[in-house]
């Protein structure tokens, strides 16, 4: 038996799922804030770095996004995501640049956000990592996955299950 997967109706049924999972959790995290949770080792790349490049270091870190920053200054996100609408678009990951298939000025938050806002951000724009900023320097990265372990903790911690 053959079975033929369209990415949107993956795509689409994953983020419900996920949508669930944060509401869930949010439940369980209450006042906490990005800063806690968030990841400070985030992995950076230049817009002219190659798919392939980005691919390889995303690899390496066992990262689902990167930072695409000019000069310092954050300028976009790109992401495993994205990175898939590359490959079906059949580009050339040698030749296709970061610039091409990031998203453009990212939604981002502080670290004093609570847990909450930045998840309902994150589902109510269909995406999975935020970049945190304090000022114009980009100081973390967020992710669904974050927010989901840190209330999972909670929860945990909460019956005697603690890790």
């Amino acid at each position: 038996m053959e079975v033929e997967l369209n990415v949107d109706t993956v795509e689409s049924r994953s983020d419900r799922l996920l949508e669930a999972a944060v509401e869930d959790a949010m439940r369980e995290t209450e006042g906490a804030t990005v800063e806690q949770v968030m990841s400070a080792d985030f992995l950076v790349v230049a817009p002219e770095d190659t798919l392939g490049e980005v691919a390889e270091k995303m690899r390496t870190r066992d990262v689902g996004s990167v930072l695409v920053t000019h000069y310092g200054r954050l300028i976009g996100i790109l992401t495993s995501r994205d990175m898939l609408r590359a490959l079906a678009g059949r580009v050339h990951s040698s030749e296709a640049r970061a610039r091409e298939w990031m998203t453009v000025e990212p939604i981002t938050v502080s670290a004093n956000t609570t847990l909450e806002a930045a998840a309902l951000l994150m589902t109510e724009h269909h995406i999975h990592h935020l970049p945190v900023v304090e000022g114009e320097r980009h100081v973390g990265m967020v992710g669904t996955r974050d927010v989901v372990r840190s209330a999972s903790s909670e929860f945990l911690g909460g019956i005697g299950l603690g890790f």
